[in-house]
């Protein structure tokens, strides 16, 4: 079994990391079946829901599709999802998702779905596969109105998503312990900072904690429990926090934030790779696009700027989202860092292509032994510095 259970999608590094090492292939290849049948029984403003399509977009690479249970019949679902690597189900009404899932008969072909597939459930996503808390707190916390009084009961735990979420601020630590003293089982009481990844088999499942922000409650008693931890940023609160070259965070409105994609290229040859000095450390050679050109140009002549080299790309490797602070400028950019693999098909180590800026901060470009890499001080790319040398080594 793979599955993911979130309150929020792919809020962090840590899920998305998580769902790259269950299904197995580079986040740049991993293809996603979204289904969407919860928003159905929606009220309000639902902008929420095109904030976790465009997490799987920036943190993922391949194919997005939708999938309406309600508008086919079982053979076609099943052609469908054999076609996807993850099947991503979003949040909205727990109780109208259970029946619809029961109603197309979807829920005759789930446990095999678990079994073959990755599940990331989202909130109702994640709650419907386990126990329905106490009415109380199903109506009184999350305003759910169906009068159902169970879920689909795969997952022997009771999920409660949103804790600490101005969404839901009478789901508290009290609420958890009083559904478990109501209920022979364990109570996840979990942030939007939070997953649970589950291994096994339905019969045996195995549960690990992956984030910060949850509790878990057993028999009355706090069993687990970790407090949440900043990330870049959390857009609940639109309270977005930009990072320096040195490592400095800096607080910035939604509103002020610029734009930008940026693309790098990883050479790897004769158990060496080649990085860029910059500031008073190194980043992987690359930079930002210009308008009118595709990723693979940017990355030709940033590469060729930076490094002397001409290079061809050989493999896309990752795409991150970085919440960056210039420092000279005092501007906050948002910027989408895409990373691939290349090969050196000419040139040779120059700085003939700085511009005036990088001729103020940057040197010629080194090659460095694999195994030394972990010991360099990144100037960029700091969150993600120790993923991108996995990479790296990959490539000898």
């Amino acid at each position: 079994m793979k599955v993911i259970l979130t309150s929020s999608g792919f809020t962090n590094e840590e899920i998305v990391k998580s769902c790259e090492e269950l299904v197995g292939k580079p986040r740049a290849e991993i293809n996603f079946l979204v289904l969407n049948e919860a928003i159905k029984a929606e009220i309000g403003d639902c902008r929420w829901f095109i904030d976790g399509l465009q997490e799987i977009a920036m943190n993922f690479g391949g194919n997005i599709e939708l999938l309406d249970l309600q508008a086919h019949d079982l053979s076609y679902v099943r052609a469908r999802i054999a076609e996807c690597d993850v099947i991503f189900c979003f949040g909205g009404q727990t109780d109208y998702l259970k029946e619809v899932i029961e109603e197309t008969k979807f829920v005759e072909i789930l446990p095999e779905i678990l079994e073959k597939k990755v599940w990331v459930g989202s909130s109702a996503g994640s709650c419907v596969l386990c126990y329905k808390e106490g009415k109380e707190t199903s109506v009184g916390v999350f305003g759910e109105t169906i009068e159902n009084r169970y879920y689909l009961e795969l997952l022997p735990i009771c999920f409660l998503p949103h804790f600490r979420s101005t969404w839901f601020p009478q789901l508290t630590k009290d609420v958890a312990l009083q559904e478990s003293r109501n209920m022979d089982l364990p109570i996840y009481l979990m942030s939007d900072k939070s997953a649970i990844v589950v291994r096994g088999t339905l019969d045996k499942p195995e549960f690990d904690m992956v984030g910060s922000g949850y509790v878990v409650v057993e028999n009355g008693e706090i069993v687990e429990e970790k407090e949440e931890t900043d990330t870049c940023y959390d857009r609940r609160m639109k309270k977005i926090i930009t990072v320096d070259v040195f490592g400095g965070e800096h607080e910035a409105k939604v509103e002020s934030l610029i734009p930008k994609v940026h693309v790098y290229g990883i050479a790897v040859q004769d158990g060496k790779a080649l990085i860029s000095s910059q500031f008073d450390g190194y980043d992987w050679p690359g930079g930002t696009f210009e308008l009118g050109e595709n990723t693979i140009e940017t990355l030709r002549r940033e590469f060729k700027e930076e490094t002397g080299y001409d290079v061809e790309p050989t493999k896309l490797l990752a795409i991150h989202t970085s919440f960056f602070h210039h420092l000279k400028k005092d501007l906050d950019y948002q910027s989408f860092l895409v990373f691939y693999a290349v090969k050196i098909v000419d040139g040779e180590i120059s700085t003939a292509g700085f511009d005036v800026d990088e001729k103020e901060y940057a040197s010629e470009a080194k090659w460095v032994n694999i195994d030394e890499l972990h010991k360099m001080k990144y100037a960029c790319s700091l969150d993600i510095a120790e993923e991108l040398i996995s990479y790296a080594k990959e490539l000898v």
